[in-house]
């Protein structure tokens, strides 16, 4: 199975070269590949606009993680952050807060992760707030609503707990652990993703390592303090990985991602609770969870473009071979892209200017780039990602 890290809901994994129907008219600016202070490719996992600012945030593979800043996408800064006494730690999801950015994510302190929040400001400088975390901890997703920002992690004792920060201003941060399922005490729990639904709340997904199970989880909030968990989604099965790692707000209504077996699935949210939506295997409605002719795959990231729209990316491996891939959800049902092998975008973020993409480089040795597409609801297009 391919590792491939799913903590930020804010990352975009797809290929060099494709074309995707969408009621978007596309305008794309190449932007070049970042380099930390050693000269080692940063892969991007969250990209923001603040202002006239991109702002993007990651690391390296040594663990070196940081914020740039950019004003026209070409020529980055480098937002000192501090990264604790070892200098390693990675930035893992970013959201725009008023007049400046958020970024949460966690620095490997001398004996244990910490969780860590950043704030850069409108000038591209950053700084460390407050967030009173618990030792042991890593935020991995934030969110924000009207009133309040919320972030999900995990904190690690004997096995991993689910905790969520909050706070009403960006600055002063509470902690509180987020309430596990039953029978768990022997059981890693983890939300992987967060976001904000109008007219409902925040909605939190994750999995439970439970025995030979792996099954997921959803937790929802009215003020992002007090969470309420919903056990029970199918698929759970023995054997069998089923988990959400990505959800997101289309409309008034959410939408979480990730697979079952060995494919990639999509769960919404209805009356009678989660049920699967699609899947990337046509014998899945079937009930088989499992076919060797058909292609692993997997959704790591999502976003929605409007009118119920979502472009969603993850890879598939067939023989051996690795392809990233796009996948399209129209009012029609969902569409694939035929998808390339030899980059793979890590990060997206939808803002007022259009949709922005960040790639890392490739095992052809491709440069890596930020590419922005300005969204259009008027029409439909062909985005071509050059």
């Amino acid at each position: 199975m391919i590792d491939v890290d799913r903590s930020s809901k804010a990352r975009l994994v797809g290929t060099a070269a494709s074309t995707i129907v969408l009621a978007l008219a596309a305008v794309v600016l190449v932007r070049p590949i970042l380099f930390d202070d050693d000269n080692a490719p940063v892969t991007i996992k969250s990209v923001a606009r603040l202002g006239e600012r991109f702002v993007a945030a990651g690391g390296t593979q040594r663990g070196n993680g940081g914020i740039w800043t950019s004003i026209d996408g070409r020529r980055w800064s480098t937002a000192p952050i501090d990264l604790g006494p070892r200098r390693m730690g990675h930035v893992l999801d970013l959201v725009s807060w008023k007049s400046s950015i958020i970024g949460v994510g966690y620095v490997k302190g001398l004996q244990a992760d910490l969780a860590s929040f950043w704030l850069v400001s409108a000038s591209g400088k950053a700084g460390e707030m407050s967030a009173n975390s618990p030792a042991a901890s890593r935020a991995r997703a934030i969110a924000i609503s009207p009133s309040a920002l919320v972030a999900v992690g995990t904190q690690r004792s004997k096995h991993f707990r689910p905790i969520v920060w909050f706070s009403a201003d960006g600055h002063r941060w509470l902690s509180t652990q987020m309430p596990v399922p039953t029978k768990s005490a022997s059981s890693n729990v983890v939300p992987t993703d967060v976001t904000y639904v109008q007219d409902h709340g925040f909605v939190a997904v994750g999995v439970i390592h439970r025995d030979d199970r792996v099954c997921p989880l959803a937790w929802e909030s009215s003020d992002g303090t007090h969470w309420r968990i919903e056990e029970g989604i199918q698929p759970c099965q023995d054997g069998v990985l089923s988990e959400m790692s990505t959800v997101i707000q289309t409309g008034k209504h959410e939408i979480a991602l990730g697979r079952v077996g060995d494919h990639a699935a999509a769960w919404t949210w209805g009356p009678t609770g989660w049920r699967v939506e699609w899947t990337d295997h046509a014998q899945m409605a079937t009930g088989s969870v499992s076919n060797p002719e058909s292609p692993a795959s997997e959704i790591v990231a999502a976003a929605s473009v409007g009118d119920g729209r979502i472009i969603a990316a993850g890879w598939q491996v067939s023989e051996g071979s690795t392809r990233w891939t796009l996948w399209v959800r129209t009012r029609a049902g969902w569409i694939q892209d035929a998808g390339r092998s030899d980059v793979g975008y890590t990060a997206l973020n939808v803002t007022q200017q259009g949709l922005i993409f960040a790639a890392t480089p490739g095992s052809g040795g491709n440069p890596a780039r930020v590419t922005e597409i300005e969204l259009n609801s008027i029409g439909t297009s062909t985005i071509q990602q050059r």
